[in-house]
């Protein structure tokens, strides 16, 4: 470092010019000297041997002030690439979990808040009974004390009789209303799927009567599905709002009043296709009905097992479906299969209104109003409400349903999923 005219130690002549000047343009030796700590010289003059100076171990010992090295000094400012961003306490991802948990929150108090309606519903029913029992063994009493009194064989063999009343009836009069409902269920939907095959037995044919092509066939079965399609979300809707109770034996007797006026439809195209399409729309509309029903119905514990049964209608009606078109259409025609099929429809929907429903009202009232309730209040919070004075200061603080999720299904993995596999599963 002589060339530059430095004198670096701390001899005599540290910090001052050297003895030989400094070239032009080169810093003088007072403007480095205090930035660089080199270490003492072993020698003085010009030609003194020096030790090996080392550059700084950081920049921040050479440019850096004292302060704010200092962990009391100011505060370093965010450096303006970071942005805004770089800021933020709470990451999208934490904010989104945390909806989440609190959506969880709801649904599981939303839960509890249905089992507790659900079991206020069958103790009052219980104690509906009970009450009945008790009144009608008061009534008896007195007509039975005589006759044991008068030692009559008639009042014995009556009594023993309404003590075990066994068979088919005392199974069904065993059986618990929301079961009865889940059954009536299962067979509405094994009967829908009896009519969605029954075209594909009885189109070969029909062609080869009618003179149809290949084309003309395949049009009247597409429309069966066109009217499926574009049913199902109004059909959801609809049930959603006025009840399953209400839109399921109205689509049953719709689709089945279509199937049975096939054959004399079948004079033109346009009519029997308008016909499949009234099937197909009866049809998308059950499903979600059904699903209504046991929502509205069967407790959180029981909803699973209760939708399988109820879906497993589906398959059953498929299998016995295509099972039985072949012998009906070989001995009886093909229009006795659409005459065969539609009126099991009708006399479903004719057993449903004039046995089941008047049966569970008698049995529950409770989830008969439950039913026909809407999403608004009047549902099973309102009946377990109107039963109990626990339960009516929640249900009466409930203004209004909370809104759809509908964007939050179609983002859903598990939506995707199951959209994916009813897509492939109808292929």
């Amino acid at each position: 470092m002589a060339h530059m005219g430095l004198r670096l130690g701390s001899g005599p002549g540290a910090g001052r010019a050297s003895c030989e000047p400094s070239p032009k343009g080169l810093l003088s030796a007072p403007a480095l000297a205090p930035a660089l700590h080199s270490p003492a010289a072993i020698g003085g003059g010009c030609s003194s041997f020096r030790q090996p100076w080392t550059w700084p171990a950081s920049r921040s010992q050479v440019a850096a002030p004292a302060g704010a090295l200092s962990t009391k000094g100011p505060a370093v400012p965010v450096p303006p690439s970071l942005g805004a961003s770089g800021l933020k306490l709470q990451p999208r991802q934490k904010q989104q979990q945390q909806q989440q948990q609190g959506t969880h929150l709801e649904i599981d108090a939303q839960r509890a808040r249905e089992e507790l309606e659900l079991q206020l519903r069958l103790s009052a029913s219980a104690a509906a009974a009970a009450s009945s029992a008790t009144a009608a063994s008061a009534s008896t009493s007195p007509a039975a004390g005589s006759a044991a009194a008068a030692g009559s064989p008639a009042a014995t063999s009556s009594g023993s009789a309404a003590a075990a009343p066994g068979g088919l009836a005392g199974w069904w009069t065993s059986k618990p209303a929301n079961d009865k409902l889940v059954f009536a269920a299962t067979l509405a939907l094994m009967l829908s799927n009896m009519g969605k095959v029954d075209m594909s037995v009885a189109i070969v044919p029909m062609s080869a009567e009618m003179g149809w092509s290949a084309s003309v066939s395949g049009l009247v079965q597409a429309l069966f599905y066109t009217g499926y399609m574009l049913a199902c979300i109004p059909g959801g809707y609809l049930a959603s709002r006025s009840g399953g109770r209400l839109v399921l034996p109205v689509a049953l007797g719709a689709w089945s009043a279509a199937t049975f006026v096939a054959p004399m439809a079948a004079a033109t195209v346009t009519t029997l296709s308008l016909t499949r399409f009234v099937v197909g729309a009866g049809q998308g509309v059950a499903p979600s009905a059904v699903v209504d029903i046991v929502a509205r119905t069967v407790p959180v514990s029981g909803r699973a097992s209760a939708t399988t049964t109820s879906f497993g209608g589906l398959h059953l009606g498929t299998v016995v479906g295509l099972l039985a078109a072949p012998p009906i259409v070989n001995s009886l025609g093909w229009q006795a299969l659409f005459y065969i099929y539609g009126g099991l429809g009708l006399v479903w929907y004719a057993w449903f209104e004039s046995v089941i429903m008047p049966e569970l009202a008698a049995q529950d009232p409770a989830m008969t109003a439950a039913l026909t309730g809407t999403a608004s209040g009047t549902g099973p919070a309102a009946a377990a409400a109107a039963a109990s004075p626990v339960a009516a200061a929640p249900a009466g603080a409930k203004a209004a349903a909370p809104p759809v999720p509908y964007r939050a299904f179609l983002r859903s993995k598990e939506m995707q999923a199951l959209m994916v596999t009813h897509f492939c599963n109808n292929m």
